[in-house]
Parts: structure tokens; C-alpha cells; sequence
């Protein structure tokens, strides 16, 4: 009986020619050929070593006129070929299969625009490296590597890209959508369409797994921080002036940014997409293996992550070292000092605003003054990222410790009258000088 059971999936055969044609035909079970005859014969028992060599011949053609026994043969390894549909990259072990399944699954009716041309992957049982790791996609090779996430390559963006993200409303969203559409940036993927986690690959160039709605929050943080780096990118070609009006973009754009209706879909979108087509679970899986299995290739990657992290260690320090305060401004920066100047104290200017705008008052006149007094003062002195979010910070309160004047001192409706004023003046100040951004004000290295 044991020569028609066949010894992986126990299927019973009539005849043991059945037998036969079964383990040369069967992708799932075909007989690995060990190097020893008792080895081969505790596989298949009740086999005599003449049936055995008969079955060898018939698999591999082996050459065994010779000896009636393949003790000293050295092991033969029968390779397994894969198949991998180019819409939803479902393995299959044969082409026949793969083709059943284009002409009768959803992917029949999906256009693939991103086709992979070479999707045929040799695997060897005794040596699990990957054949042909190098992947083309419309006849581009994918990239040698994918940054991490919180490490995306923007050097891509030329001066009219930046400048549209820094000044556009949707900067954030644009700066997403142009940065993760680079295969090299493409740096998380959805292990399961249907389930709510996001693989990453890491600092470490490791993969971790976040909750979908944790992913989003990181992504919304990420998607902002890109507009941060692309400012400081453009330090030396924007004016101080710019910049902080740039900032000032930033941050009402970090405020308003509607995680559900914004990030959320856009994330969703490039998913799906890339999960019907070219996934980024394929591509960061295949990078991530190689990196296990070959050290050179991971020393390589590993050295070249230093060096991105040596890059982008300068924008860090100057997104997070500040040296000014409000009362060094006033101390160092000012050129006249508010006790000193006459007609601008709140209780002179504050109890005549029936009789004018707020920003028609001499004090409020005073206060923009000073504004450009330390601006000046940050020309001369240097400035990081961090100076700027602090002077914008400044600013604010000073205005709210005005405002908070204002509210003791008239009735809710007016002042809220006055609030309401001076946020327009604020939005429209925005809106005029990012439309006189343009790249004429860019300063030539």
C-alpha cells in the first residue's frame, strides 16, 4: 500500500504508476532527495532501492548506470518556482493557476499600471536567498533604498514644488502626496486590507505595527514636519520676513488640519492603490529580508543611514534651540521702550478706540515697529527654526495680554468687536505677503 500513499498529502493511488506521476507532477509534493539511501528509505519504506532509482531517474535525470546506490551522490535540490499575480500579488505555484485566476477574479476587469515585469522568484530549499531581487516596475529598478519613516528624502522637490507647499493652505497634503509618491519613500503598507494595523519600517530599519488611528496621528505629525524641513531647506534662499509668515502658515495649518477628512483619506487612497497594485508590502518585505540575509548589503544601508541622520541633524538642532525671549527682545532689539513713549500707555489709547480702529492707535503702531526692530536684531545676531516659532510665540501673547485689557475694560460685544478685527488684520497680513512669496524673492547662493 505504501508504494501508492503518498507520504505528504496521504493521498491514496489506484496503481503505483499513479504514484509516480503524482510526486513528478505535484509542485506540493515533490520529494526533496536526501544524500543517504536509508534517509530515502525511511520516506518511503516498503520501496526497494531499484524503484527508488527508477523514481529519481524519472525526476531529475540522474545518471545511475553506474551504482545501484546513491550514497556518494552529492544532493540534488529540486527548486520551487513562484508566480505572483501583478494586481494583487497572490502567490501561486503554477503559471496555469495564475492565469485562472486573471481571467477569473476581480483583477481581470483592473488595469495595472505599475506591472512587474519580473515576477518570477526562484526559491532554493537548501538557500532561501531571493533570485532576481531586483524588481522592475515599468521599466524603472526600485530603488537600493527605502528611508525610514521620520527620514524621507525630499531633495527630490525643486524651488517651485517647495514654494507651492509652503504657501498653499493644503501644504501638508501636498507635501505627502509628492514625497510618498517616490518608491524610495514608500516606507509603510497595510500587511491586511481588511484588518486596522500599518507595518513601518523604522529608524533601525526595522519593521514595528501601529493601530491604524495611531499611524494617522504619527502621519499628521509626520506631514507637517515635512514643511518644516522643506523651510529650512530654503533658509538661505527665503528672507527672515518670509520665513515667519511661512511659519505662521505652518501653524495654522497644524491647528486646522482635519485628521478624519484629510490624512485619514489621503492614507486610505495611496493604500489601496498600492495595494491593488505595485504594494508597499511587497517592496519593504523584499528590502527587509535582504537586509537579514545579506550583512554587506545591510552595513551598506546602515552606513548610509548614519549619514542621513548626520544630514538632518543640523535641521533638528535648529528646530529645537532657541536663545531669545520676549524680554531679551525688549531689552536688546527695541530701539525705544514702551514706558518712554508718550501716548501709547493702555489706558490713554484703549478708553479712545470708540472713536477708532485698533490698528489706527498709536500703540498698536508701536508694537509693529518693534517688530521690525527685532527682526533686524535676529538678521544680526542669527536665527534657528526654533527663534522664529518663538517670536511668533511672543507675539501671540503679547496681543492676548492686550486683548485681556480690552475685555476688562468695554462691554463682551465690543470686544469681542476689537478680537474679531484684529484676527482678520492677522489673516490678511498672512495671505498678502505669502502671495508676494514667489521665486524672484529667492537669494541666489
Amino acid at each position: 500500500m505504501n508504494d501508492r500513499k503518498c507520504i505528504k498529502c496521504e493521498k491514496i493511488f489506484k496503481f503505483p504508476s499513479y504514484y509516480k506521476r503524482h510526486i513528478q507532477s505535484s509542485s506540493r509534493c515533490k520529494i526533496i532527495i536526501e544524500d543517504t539511501n536509508n534517509e530515502i528509505s525511511s520516506i518511503i519504506p516498503e520501496v526497494n532501492n531499484i524503484e527508488i532509482i527508477e523514481i529519481i531517474e524519472s525526476l531529475n535525470n540522474i545518471d545511475t548506470s553506474s551504482n545501484t546506490s546513491i550514497i556518494n551522490q552529492e544532493p540534488v535540490i529540486l527548486t520551487e518556482t513562484k508566480y505572483f499575480c501583478d494586481t494583487c500579488n497572490k502567490e501561486f505555484t503554477r503559471k496555469s493557476s495564475l492565469n485562472r485566476h486573471k481571467k477569473e477574479s476581480k483583477c481581470k476587469n483592473i488595469v495595472n499600471n505599475n506591472s512587474v515585469t519580473n515576477n518570477s522568484i526562484t526559491n532554493n530549499n537548501n538557500d532561501n536567498r531571493i533570485i532576481n531581487n531586483n524588481i522592475t516596475i515599468n521599466n524603472i529598478t526600485l530603488p537600493q533604498i527605502i528611508y525610514p519613516f521620520g527620514y524621507e528624502n525630499i531633495n527630490f522637490l525643486n524651488d517651485s514644488e517647495m514654494l507651492e507647499i509652503l504657501k498653499s493652505p493644503n501644504g501638508a497634503i501636498i507635501a505627502m502626496e509628492k514625497v510618498y509618491s517616490k518608491l524610495e519613500n514608500r516606507n509603510f503598507y497595510k500587511q491586511n486590507i481588511g484588518k486596522d494595523n500599518i507595518s513601518y519600517l523604522d529608524s533601525n530599519l526595522d519593521i514595528q505595527i501601529y493601530k491604524e488611528k495611531d499611524f494617522h496621528d504619527k502621519l499628521l505629525y509626520q506631514s507637517v514636519e515635512f514643511m518644516y524641513r522643506i523651510c529650512f531647506k530654503c533658509r538661505d534662499k527665503l528672507s527672515l520676513e518670509d520665513q515667519i509668515v511661512i511659519m505662521k502658515n505652518i501653524n495654522i495649518i497644524e491647528k486646522t488640519l482635519d485628521m478624519k477628512n484629510d490624512v485619514a483619506n489621503l492614507v486610505s487612497v495611496m493604500l489601496e492603490r498600492d495595494f491593488m497594485n505595485v504594494s508597499r508590502r511587497d517592496l519593504i518585505q523584499k528590502f527587509n529580508y535582504k537586509l537579514q540575509n545579506d550583512l554587506s548589503f545591510k552595513d551598506d544601508k546602515v552606513k548610509f543611514l548614519k549619514e542621513i541622520k548626520k544630514e538632518l541633524n543640523s535641521y533638528y538642532v535648529s528646530k529645537t534651540n532657541t536663545t531669545i525671549s520676549d524680554n531679551l527682545l525688549k531689552n536688546e532689539a527695541w530701539s525705544k521702550k514702551e514706558e518712554t513713549e508718550p501716548n501709547i500707555r493702555k489706558e490713554d489709547i484703549y478708553n479712545n478706540l470708540n472713536m477708532y480702529y485698533i490698528n489706527d492707535t498709536p500703540r498698536y503702531n508701536f508694537f509693529e515697529e518693534m517688530k521690525q526692530d527685532e527682526i533686524n536684531y535676529l538678521q544680526e545676531h542669527g536665527f534657528t527654526i526654533a527663534d522664529i516659532k518663538e517670536l511668533i510665540n511672543i507675539h501671540s501673547e503679547r496681543n492676548k495680554e492686550e486683548l485681556a485689557y480690552i475685555d476688562s475694560t468695554y462691554d463682551k460685544d465690543r470686544s469681542e468687536n476689537i478680537r474679531e478685527t484684529l484676527k482678520t488684520l492677522e489673516q490678511q497680513n498672512i495671505i498678502d505677503k505669502l502671495a508676494n512669496i514667489s521665486l524672484n524673492t529667492l537669494i541666489e547662493n
